[in-house]
């Protein structure tokens, strides 16, 4: 076997005789699809290691086929596990240069230090908190938390899994986060080109779950105890702290911190360090009693998920993979992830955001992903033939199924060399981006499948592609006509029953105009139409039945929307056809009249590539719903009360690509109003908007507000258009009575061509509709904090109007950077706190370009006074109300199973 020094370099003249290629034709022929890094970033100083230099990525060809894992590095292919073993050396060999960075060997002096320990679960599981030392002269250490149910006949399997400082341990000072971190910005770029807002770092840490007691993590892992597992936690920051800071060198921040000071000459990144702490907890668990240590399983979710691939992949003592919702870097092929290649999170969004988690040698590759001598497959091979279930979230907007199908295609012959393809796994549950209890059981099931030998009645083969029926219910087929003038409501509600009926399907809608009163679509069900078909509203009342339904903030009677869905999960839409709501028996007239659409307490829905047409009426309305995405939908709606799409009570939105004109909001983003809204508890939370184009006639581009008594945080504006806006391109209301908070709202690169009003208003003080139970005292003025507006061109009346913030709850954190173009008025602000001007650059405007009046911050040079905030609405119940915190609400309630 030659040394690992020249190993890369074989591989790359394997890669040139595969393709049938020279090295410099190669170089000739490659194309950089996918951009590259910004030429003024600083890299950091390299660190040399005992891997020597391999092949970069000048010296490598372009190979859009994934690698195949069973080539030797001289061109022999693998036939046998004795062969597996040795290619696996040269597989960790390259993984460690190009993807994870050099780690260090065990240190081999592991000790352990017992802290404190006590009952949990009514004596049914005993917690320990433990102290380990290692590494050179035993000067590392590591806390962990173990739980093992007590009286265990057998030694117990055990999972290892991140999740914060465990309980009784004292937290570890943290480095600071720069102002960019994780925002989209090149981690590499100085940082006052990171145009960014700073206080980015408190708001993500504070927001954790709260570990501090080892019975709240028990009580969460019943399952997983009741079925004989043990526990073990810690903070994967104690190992490496997730930071892209810099030091004055150009260094990381985080290498003079944790492990790497021991360590200097290894260049391994974050991810490397997170993996090879769990490494040293199973150093521990091997010789502990009450663990099997033939039975260990190390898990993680998302970033961390990506630490457990790499730690079982290098580590031969775990028994079992389980990472969650890894995103690029993680489980799926960069060859199939990232922009231009059907999904977010490639090598580019790595390599931008997070450089410092991964070797230094990956960054290179950016824009030239199909020269990669590997790709992630090959560290689900390295498990073989041990057992790996890839955990994922249908409606999981980073982690693209293609990307992760082709891995775990691409890992298929290294388990079939020891006839282990069932111990490669995969599993969808109903959720997005995070580790739900649906994955922990899927977990279990599949170790106790593999682990433990016992008999599970589940698969863990199928994609979503797979589990979709393929069954097609043709409206036509169920007796609608399609010739405009027929209603066609029973037909079509029928196919739509049958198809959930059947588990779930497509019910396709042909060409033709099909007028229906209101559809009711249930879960697992695409309803798709077809270009030229057209669902058209009924002009009669009586075919939209009466309901609870949201309006302007409070549960009333609502007649059902034209398409209409409850407690539906995994549901779409789909164009290219046009849904119309009827043009004459929109206004405000109560019951409340009809959406276009309208979805309520549904999870996982997808609205994409069809057109909506209203008229004084909101077209689309989610309410309680999580991981919506209504994507490259054009939206004509026409009169008052004509909102585009009215978010209300929903988390993990995303509003991409959409064309939306309307006579009232274009969107408006909502959580209820008065006490029946707190009540409720029900807040919107990461909405994200992003290459959309804007008209409205009557109001805002984008509302945020004015119902918000639920709480708003976390919208993030970006790449949109503001063809026109009446009053404001973007527009921030509430008032007191409301309560809650507003929080997290940010806009970047965004093109205001014509504002009547201005660009930016910020109104918590408004004087609209008075609730029924308002939220008295101070407690119902709004709390407001961290508003972020960058890279913005205007063509507007007034550029940011931002005076009606009550003083008594100042606005906490206004920034302002990089706007250019023109205004007839400059800024008006009061009552802020941290406000921060920088790089506004505007003609046009009369007067003074700044007025403040109770601000404090940076970039208020040259500011003229302006007169106080008056005094906010009175806070008065309207006519009829009980202001006592009732118990009852209107809102619905989930049906009994």
């Amino acid at each position: 076997m030659l040394p690992k020094v020249h190993s890369a370099a074989i591989v790359g003249m394997v890669f040139f005789a595969a393709v049938g290629l020279r090295p410099d034709a190669a170089r000739a022929q490659s194309t950089n699809s996918s951009g590259g890094p910004d030429p003024r970033e600083i890299p950091p100083p390299p660190i040399k290691t005992s891997l020597g230099a391999l092949p970069g990525v000048n010296d490598l060809p372009d190979h859009p086929e994934m690698p195949d894992p069973l080539i030797m590095d001289d061109g022999r292919r693998v036939t046998t596990p004795g062969q597996w073993r040795d290619r696996c050396v040269e597989i960790r060999h390259i993984l460690e240069y190009y993807a994870v960075g050099r780690m260090p060997p065990p240190p081999g002096n592991v000790k352990a230090h017992s802290i404190k320990s006590q009952l949990v679960l009514d004596g049914m599981v005993n917690y320990q908190l433990v102290h380990l030392t290692f590494g050179p002269e035993e000067k590392l250490g590591l806390d962990i938390g173990v739980f093992i149910p007590v009286g265990c006949p057998w030694r117990c399997p055990v999972l290892i899994m991140p999740g914060g400082t465990p309980p009784g341990a004292a937290p570890l000072p943290l480095l600071a986060h720069p102002p960019g971190q994780g925002k989209g910005v090149d981690a590499l770029l100085p940082i006052e080109s990171q145009a960014l807002a700073t206080n980015q770092t408190t708001a993500a840490r504070s927001s954790r779950p709260d570990n501090s007691d080892p019975e709240k993590i028990a009580d969460r892992n019943r399952e997983l105890f009741g079925r004989g597992y043990a526990y073990v936690t810690f903070n994967n920051n104690d190992c490496a702290e997730d930071t892209t800071l810099r030091n004055a060198d150009g260094n990381w921040a985080f290498r003079t911190t944790r492990f790497f000071p021991a360590y200097p000459e290894y260049d391994w990144g974050i991810l490397g360090a997170w993996a090879w702490g769990v490494s040293r907890i199973v150093d521990y668990l091997q010789y502990l009693p009450a663990i099997d240590h033939r039975q260990i399983i190390v898990s993680g979710v998302s970033r961390t998920g990506k630490s457990a691939l790499i730690a079982a992949a290098f580590d031969n003592r775990i028994a079992m993979a389980a990472p969650c919702v890894t995103g690029g870097g993680g489980i799926g092929a960069y060859r199939f992830s990232g922009a231009g290649r059907g999904g977010k999170e490639g090598l580019a969004d790595m390599m931008k955001k997070y450089p410092n988690w991964f070797s230094p040698h990956l960054h290179e590759f950016w824009g030239h992903v199909d020269r990669l001598p590997f790709d992630e497959h090959w560290f689900l091979a390295l498990v073989a033939p041990r057992a790996f279930i890839a955990l994922e979230g249908l409606s999981d907007q980073v982690s693209l199924e293609n990307a992760v199908k082709q891995s775990w295609l691409g890992a298929q012959p290294a388990y079939a060399l020891f006839g282990a393809t069932d111990r490669l796994g995969v599993n969808y549950a109903n959720h997005g981006h995070a580790f739900t209890p649906e994955d922990m059981q899927a977990l279990l099931d599949f170790a106790d499948q593999h682990l433990r030998a016992m008999k599970v009645e589940r698969r863990f083969d199928k994609f979503p592609s797979d589990m979709a029926s393929n069954a097609v219910f043709n409206v036509r087929e169920w007796g609608a006509l399609g010739d405009g003038k027929t209603k066609d409501t029973a037909a079509i509600q029928a196919a739509l029953d049958r198809c959930a009926t059947a588990g779930g399907g497509t019910v396709f809608i042909p060409a033709g105009d099909y007028l229906s009163g209101s559809l009711d679509v249930k879960s697992h069900t695409t309803l798709v139409l077809e270009k030229d078909a057209t669902l058209v509203g009924s002009p009669d009342l009586d075919n939209y039945p009466i309901v609870k339904g949201r309006w302007e903030g409070r549960w009333i009677d609502v007649h059902r929307a034209l398409v209409s869905a409850r407690q539906a999960n995994h549901i779409a839409i789909v164009g290219p056809g046009t849904i119309a709501g009827d043009l004459t028996i929109g206004g405000r007239q109560m019951p409340r009249r009809p959406c276009v659409i309208e979805l309520i307490e549904c999870q996982d829905v997808r609205l994409e590539g069809f057109t909506a047409k209203q008229k004084r009426m909101w077209t689309i309305h989610p309410t309680y719903c999580e991981n919506v995405v209504v994507k490259n939908v054009v939206i004509r709606s026409i009169g008052g009360n004509s909102d585009g799409v009215d978010v209300d009570s929903c988390k993990h939105v995303v509003i991409e690509g959409c064309d939306i004109e309307s006579g009232d909001d274009c969107i408006a983003i909502k959580s209820g109003r008065g006490m029946e809204a707190v009540r409720e508890g029900r807040p919107t939370e990461d909405v994200l908007i992003r290459d959309c184009t804007f008209s409205d006639n009557i109001f805002a581009c984008i509302g945020v507000g004015s119902e918000t008594s639920g709480g708003i945080r976390g919208v993030h504006i970006e790449h949109c258009t503001f063809k026109q806006a009446k009053t404001y391109a973007v527009y921030i209301k509430s008032r007191p009575g409301r309560g809650a908070f507003i929080e997290d709202i940010s806009g970047n690169d965004l093109d205001v061509q014509t504002a009547t009003n201005g660009f930016l208003r910020i109104n918590l003080l408004n004087s609209g509709l008075q609730d029924t139970e308002p939220v008295l005292g101070d407690e119902g003025i709004p709390t407001a904090k961290n508003y972020r507006f960058t890279n913005v061109r205007v063509n507007c009346g007034t550029l940011v109007n931002a005076v009606a913030i009550s003083p008594v709850k100042p606005l906490n954190g206004l920034s302002l950077g990089n706007i250019t173009g023109t205004c007839t008025k400059g800024i008006t602000l009061a009552n802020i706190i941290g406000a921060e001007l920088r790089g506004i650059s505007v003609t046009g405007f009369s007067g003074s370009l700044l007025g403040t009046n109770n601000v404090s911050g940076t970039g208020l040079d040259g500011a003229v006074a302006i007169p106080p905030t008056a005094a906010g609405p009175p806070v008065v119940p309207a006519m009829g109300s009980n202001t006592v915190g009732r118990a009852v609400s209107n809102a619905p309630t989930r049906e009994a199973p």
